[in-house]
C-alpha cells in the first residue's frame, strides 16, 4: 500500500507542477501578445486558443494536489454540528462520491479525446490544433484527482480521516 500511496503523491505533485507551469506559460503568452500588439501591431494567432487551454490545464491538473493539501472548500459549519464520528462518516461518503464522479469524468474525457483522435478533429482556430492533444491533457487532471481520492480512501482505512 505504501508504494501505491507514494505513486499517488508523486502524481499529485506532478499535476501541481504542470498546473503551475501552465500558469507561467499563460503569463508569458499574454505578455508576448501585449508586447507584440503594442510594439509592432501584430497579434499571435495562437494567443486566444492556447490561453484557453492553459487556463483549463491549470485548473484540471491542480485538482489532486489541492485535495491532498486539503485546500478545497470545507463546510466547517456543518462539521461543527456533526462531531468527530459524523465528520469521519461525511468525509468517507464525500470521498466515495467524489471518486465516482472523478472516475466518470476521467472516462468521459478519455473517450472524448479518443473520439477526436479517431475522427482527426482539429480546432477551428488558425493553428488547427489536433483536439485530442489538449483533450488528453484535460483528462490527466481528473485521473490524478481519482488517484488522490483513492489514496484518501486507503488512508481512511489505515488510520481514519483528519486525525
Amino acid at each position: 500500500m505504501t508504494g501505491l500511496l507514494r505513486f499517488i503523491s508523486a502524481a499529485e505533485k506532478t499535476g501541481a507542477f504542470l498546473a503551475a507551469l501552465s500558469i507561467a506559460l499563460l503569463f508569458f503568452l499574454g505578455l508576448a501578445e501585449i508586447l507584440l500588439r503594442t510594439l509592432v501591431g501584430y497579434s499571435l494567432p495562437i494567443s486566444l486558443e492556447y490561453s484557453g487551454y492553459l487556463v483549463a490545464f491549470s485548473f484540471f491538473l491542480g485538482l489532486g494536489w489541492t485535495l491532498a493539501e486539503e485546500k478545497h472548500i470545507h463546510l466547517s459549519l456543518i462539521e461543527s454540528k456533526l462531531g468527530p464520528e459524523g465528520v469521519r462518516a461525511l468525509d468517507l461518503w464525500a470521498t466515495l462520491l467524489g471518486l465516482v464522479i472523478a472516475t466518470v469524468l476521467t472516462i468521459a474525457l478519455i473517450t472524448w479525446a479518443a473520439g477526436s483522435y479517431e475522427k482527426g478533429t482539429v480546432s477551428f482556430f488558425p493553428s488547427a490544433t489536433p483536439l485530442w492533444i489538449p483533450q488528453s491533457i484535460f483528462a490527466i487532471g481528473p485521473l490524478i484527482l481519482s488517484l488522490s481520492l483513492l489514496g484518501r480512501l486507503i488512508r481512511h482505512k489505515l488510520k481514519g480521516f483528519r486525525q
